[in-house]
């Protein structure tokens, strides 16, 4: 009997081929977008799933609260790995840490080639007996070896041409030797930690001849991760971590500070804390673009219904053919299910190559590696196959459900109970209209906001200014190298930094008189030198620069903010403070304008500038910063590269300019604007072509009444009016409907925004205007013709 069904609607598909092919076309359009979100979002879901023990992995972080700020810091000190697998071997495996010795990359090389790798981490040998790597080489006790690395097989590749490098050797820095003891294959692009090489933590001891990684309590430089054992939860160790911060921690701490555990697979979407090893997605995006998918479907969905049911009258006489010759309603249901589901198999074969065809473009915009081939497990497979037959049965249910219950004697009347049919069209063409509505406010609003962030004026001058990462090394010839760069013509200046402004800081210690003795307050802060602001491009609202003799120990410049928040009054009774560090009274010597020191999302925080010389200000310098001449781009780039190798003979230099890095920070908001835009106009045009179905469908049912009116002398403006009311009337009802829910949508969104535009009324009108005007275009198309029909031609059969 289903073969017969099959044949049947396969008969009806091709007899009625422009009808068919708008349906498919339609769920093609539909299905395509929702697999293609359906990527996205799996990927986005899939961090760090590939270890096997994923499920038992955590990592550690605290919360340090204070007068000030405080931090919530995803890294913490070394000895708290090993301390707490020690202290508690009944619940923890394995504790290991990854530490990239803070610095923007780590210089590989061999005889050959010498490159700065962004990714590498110094980590404790059991490693692989927490995380996943697949050896292609070597194997997992690698890092027990006091001089080992492993590589993946990118970095092997790239440095040997060959991944039979076990036993070779490779140079790290200028002075650390390597032996090669793995090659790992690469790691996957979905995971919160990006890895191209490996270092045994063993190497540290021996870079700085004593045991770093088990000393400092204070300091937190490493991201810490804990395997709990079988059986155990999370619960029953995160319970006995206050007992572990009494314990370990210096009193300063205690009170303050709370360890916490994060799942290893819920740190890519619902981790943002300082110092995360790379910028992590956004559950919100997830859930944003999830709906985007299911709308899309729906309307593909409404679409079919609706041009189904406006052809159910044409199809009229041969169910009622069949219901006299005895098919029962049953039949006659699963024969439309039959044809609604087989359009629904087709299009969805349809939409996998349109998928294949996108793929290149989608990945180009949201900076992925998807692949098609995740579409051919067997378990996607099998669940697009579901999703093809759910989505037949849904938009055929209806159709089925109203032509099969009339019968034969009203089917054989021509004016069926067509207004049942009509009346629930319009309400499925009303859902459309408020569904696409709502995605174009939306669109609308988000690029707004976007716009909105990435043209605000930060407080300072980030164009033209050139931010080289360097390493210790190259600290110890920032005075000689500047003196020569800044006598060049296409350089106004240069600067130091321990972290890059506009995207990233530490948090220090201060101390003021209000609190006790060997009690400090967090605020974010960047150690520099005495040109910094004059580089940057910073407003000191009163008292002076860090320019004087003695700066490095008694002077700290702070913004207005901090100013404000600890009660000083205005920005000259701030002077002269005290506001020192651990080790040096220092005191506050001038109050700069407030600027964005992090993301526009968020809040400016109080903050200071420090200096420091000596050790300390190798230490601290991670970044130079160099003011270029406009329009001397190039010339500064070559004398930089002179001077760079002058000092740094066969060191890699890497430099970028910071404007180009803030737009980087803002690519995922760039991204969900750009596929907002994209699905909504999607949305957007399947919503058309109902219309434009519909209102076919309504002028046709009009065809004897919009003749008889134009015998008698209707004008054409009242023939328009005639086809057109109704769809005002909905749309009219879909914007009262549409634009509340969505204002209340977007200002929750908006509220996560430190700054953001404001909703206006007047907006929400002019695009529910233009959107009904749109939408009134595909129905004035009926109407015009309506308007132009010959009333004898309509009116010779009756």
């Amino acid at each position: 009997m289903w073969v017969h069904y099959l044949k049947m609607a396969w008969r009806n598909l091709t007899r009625d081929r422009a009808y068919t092919v708008l349906n498919i076309f339609v769920l093609v359009i539909g299905m395509a977008s929702f697999l293609l979100i359906g990527l996205y979002i799996k990927d986005e879901l899939s961090y760090d799933v590939h270890h096997e023990k994923s499920n038992r992995i955590y990592r550690m972080w605290t919360e340090l609260s204070a007068e000030g700020p405080g931090e919530r810091s995803a890294s913490m000190c070394f000895p708290a790995a090993k301390t707490l697998e020690q202290d508690y071997p009944e619940l923890v495996e394995h504790g290991v840490r990854f530490f990239n010795m803070q610095s923007p990359f780590i210089t590989l090389g061999n005889d050959s080639v010498r490159y700065n790798e962004a990714h590498v981490y110094f980590t404790d040998p059991e490693v692989f007996d927490v995380f996943t790597f697949e050896f292609l080489k070597g194997n997992p006790t690698a890092l027990y070896d006091t001089n080992g690395v492993v590589l993946t097989e990118r970095l092997a590749l790239k440095y040997f041409g060959t991944t039979d490098v076990v036993g070779r050797e490779i140079m790290a820095e200028s002075n650390i030797q390597l032996e090669v003891r793995g090659v790992i294959a690469n790691v996957p692009s979905s995971t919160h930690i990006p890895i191209d090489a490996l270092i045994s933590m063993r190497v540290l001891n021996r870079m700085f001849n004593v045991d770093l990684t088990n000393r400092n309590w204070v300091w937190n430089p490493c991201w810490t991760y804990i395997l709990l054992r079988e059986g155990v939860q999370p619960e029953d160790l995160e319970s006995l971590l206050p007992e572990f911060v009494d314990a370990h921690y210096p009193d300063i701490m205690r009170t303050r500070m709370t360890a916490n555990l994060m799942p290893l697979e819920d740190i890519h979407l619902n981790s943002h804390l300082q110092y995360e090893i790379v910028a992590n997605g956004n559950v919100d995006n997830v859930r944003l673009f999830s709906l985007i998918g299911v709308f899309i479907l729906i309307l593909a969905c409404i679409n079919y219904t609706n041009l189904a049911t406006s052809r159910a009258t044409r199809s009229g006489r041969e169910v009622g053919v069949s219901k006299i010759l005895g098919a029962s309603r049953k039949e006659l249901v699963f024969r439309f299910l039959g044809e609604s589901v087989l359009t629904s198999v087709i299009s969805i074969f349809a939409s996998l190559v349109l998928v294949e065809l996108m793929l290149p473009l989608f990945n180009l915009l949201t900076g992925k590696m998807l692949m098609s081939t995740a579409l051919f497990q067997w378990e996607n497979t099998l669940t697009i196959f579901i999703l093809a037959v759910v989505v037949g049965i849904a938009a055929g249910l209806y159709p089925a459900w109203m032509l099969s219950q009339l019968p034969p004697s009203v089917i054989f009347r021509k004016r069926s109970k067509a207004g049942l049919g009509v009346a629930v069209r319009k309400g499925l063409v009303m859902i459309q209209f408020c569904v696409a509505l709502g995605l174009i406010i939306g669109t609308v609003v988000v690029n707004r906001q976007f716009d909105y962030l990435q043209s605000q004026d930060m407080g300072f001058d980030e164009e033209h200014l050139l931010v080289v990462p360097v390493k210790w090394d190259a600290a110890m010839t920032y005075r000689a190298m500047r003196k020569e760069l800044i006598a060049s013509d296409a350089i106004v200046n240069m600067s130091r930094m321990n972290d890059v402004m506009g995207l990233k800081h530490n948090m220090h210690e201060y101390h003021h008189a209000r609190l006790e003795a060997n009690d400090y307050m967090y605020f974010a802060s960047l150690v520099v030198d005495e040109h910094f602001v004059e580089t940057i491009g910073l407003q000191i609202v009163a008292g002076r620069n860090l320019t004087e003799p003695g700066d490095d120990t008694t002077g700290v410049v702070v913004n207005e903010t901090l100013v404000r928040q600890m009660g000083w009054g205005s920005p000259e009774e701030a002077l002269g403070r005290e506001f020192s560090t651990p080790g040096f009274n220092e005191r506050i010597v001038g109050v700069m304008k407030d600027f964005h020191f992090v993301s526009l999302s968020e809040q400016i925080q109080p903050f200071a500038l420090d200096v420091k010389t000596g050790p300390s200000e190798v230490f601290f310098t991670r970044y130079f910063c160099i003011r270029v001449v406009p329009g001397m781009e190039e010339e500064a780039h070559l004398d930089l590269l002179m001077a760079w190798d002058k000092y740094h003979p066969g060191q890699p230099l890497d430099a970028y300019y910071l404007s180009e890095a803030l737009q980087s920070a803002y690519r995922s908001q760039n991204t969900l604007r750009d596929l907002m835009a994209i699905f909504s106009i999607v949305a957007v045009s399947i919503a058309l072509l109902g219309l434009f179905a519909l209102s076919a469908f309504t002028a046709e049912q009009k065809t004897k009444e919009l003749s008889i009116r134009k015998i008698i002398g209707a004008s054409n403006r009242e023939l328009f009016k005639v086809v057109t009311l109704d769809f005002v009337r909905m749309a009219f009802i879909g914007v009262l409907i549409t634009a509340p829910l969505t204002y209340l949508i977007l200002q929750n969104w908006l509220s996560k925004f430190a700054y953001h535009v404001e909703l206006d009324w007047f907006s929400f009108l002019v695009v529910s205007i233009v959107a009904g005007g749109i939408a009134l275009i595909a129905v004035v198309f009926q109407a015009w013709k309506a308007s132009r029909l010959n009333p004898i031609t309509a009116l010779r059969y009756e």
